[in-house]
This record gives C-alpha cells, structure tokens and sequence, in this order.
C-alpha cells in the first residue's frame, strides 16, 4: 500500500469512502424552522414592499411580482413548515431568487459611473447566473408540484393551483427580466 505523505503509517485507502448509499428518509435531515424562514421571509420581501411605493417607474410586470411577494409574505406568516406542503415550494423558490443578487446590483449599477468591460462582464456573468437559477429552480419547481400534485387530496390540489396562479406572475417578471437581460448583453456587445 502507498503511503500518504506527511502522515506516518497511513495509506492512501484509509478513510477512503465510497460514494455515500441512499439514504431512507428517516436518516436524512428534514428539518424546517417555521421561525426562522418566517423572518427571513419578511427580511426577503421588505425592498418589494418598499419599492411598490418608492419607485414611480416601474414595469408591471415588475409590480405585480412585488404584489405577489407581499402577499406570499403574508401566507408565510401562517405557514407551518415543519408540514411538508406548497410553502416549502414558496421557500425554494425565494432561495434560488437570493442566488440571483448580481442581477440586482446589475440594476442598481445603471445609476452610478460603472467602466463599459465591467459593465459588459456584471450583464453576461448575471444573465448566466440568473438563467442558470432559474432554470434548476423550475426544475425543481416542477418535480415538486407533480410529486405533490399526485399525492394530496383537493384542498392540497387547492392550495397547489393558487400557489401556480400567484407564482406564474411571478416566473412572468423573470421572463420579462431574462429577455432585458440578453438585450443589456447584446447592447453592451455592439459598444464594444
């Protein structure tokens, strides 16, 4: 057996694992805090919130998904999500949409004196970024409400479709964002 350098009397196999086995679902660690995600809930909706009153220019698409965050806000506060149901879809999708933060610094950075390569670099670095999460969150998304969908009764089904109808809005903005987003590369592009 080869030695491992640096390390007497070991060898390259020792602790050494496997690829990790399955896992049932009683070892693996499904815990949600009711508490916390309620507060980061709000923490995550107070710009939405804000801005609804703040920003006298904005698209409408833009304001109906501050109105749906504000209203998911509100639904969160009620949630418990130590219970496996549509909230948990809600607290996914908020997450993917804080992996996304470079897009939001994209925006603010029209207002200050950014050079035209840094600028290039932020719009095509936060296209990929953002299109990435977005994609893996919709995935995600999908998989979870038809697992859900096949498994629930009609007040889940209930639940499930004014969730769909209030996220639809939602993924509508993101759209409308993405395809900004490619128009911003692409003029920055011709600049060049």
């Amino acid at each position: 057996m080869a030695s491992v350098p640096g390390i007497k009397g070991a060898n390259r196999t020792q602790g050494r694992q496997r690829w990790p086995r399955a896992k049932a679902k009683e070892e693996t660690k499904d815990e949600w805090n009711t508490q916390r995600i309620r507060n980061l809930g709000v923490l995550y909706a107070i710009p939405d919130f804000v801005s609804l009153f703040l920003v006298s220019r904005m698209a409408f698409s833009t304001k109906l998904h501050h109105v749906c965050v504000v209203v998911f806000m509100v639904a969160n506060l009620f949630n418990d999500y130590s219970d496996d149901g549509v909230g948990r879809a809600l607290v996914v999708y908020a997450v993917f949409s804080t992996f996304a933060y470079l897009v939001n610094l994209l925006l603010a950075s029209r207002f200050l004196q950014v050079n035209a390569r840094m600028a290039l670099a932020m719009s095509v670095v936060a296209l990929v970024v953002y299109g990435s999460c977005l994609c893996i969150n919709w995935l995600w998304q999908l998989r979870y409400v038809l697992g859900r969908w096949y498994m629930t009764d009609t007040t889940g089904r209930l639940a499930l479709a004014v969730y769909l109808s209030f996220i639809a809005m939602v993924v509508y903005d993101d759209l409308v964002l993405v395809s900004w987003l490619r128009l911003n590369v692409k003029r920055k592009l011709k600049v060049q």
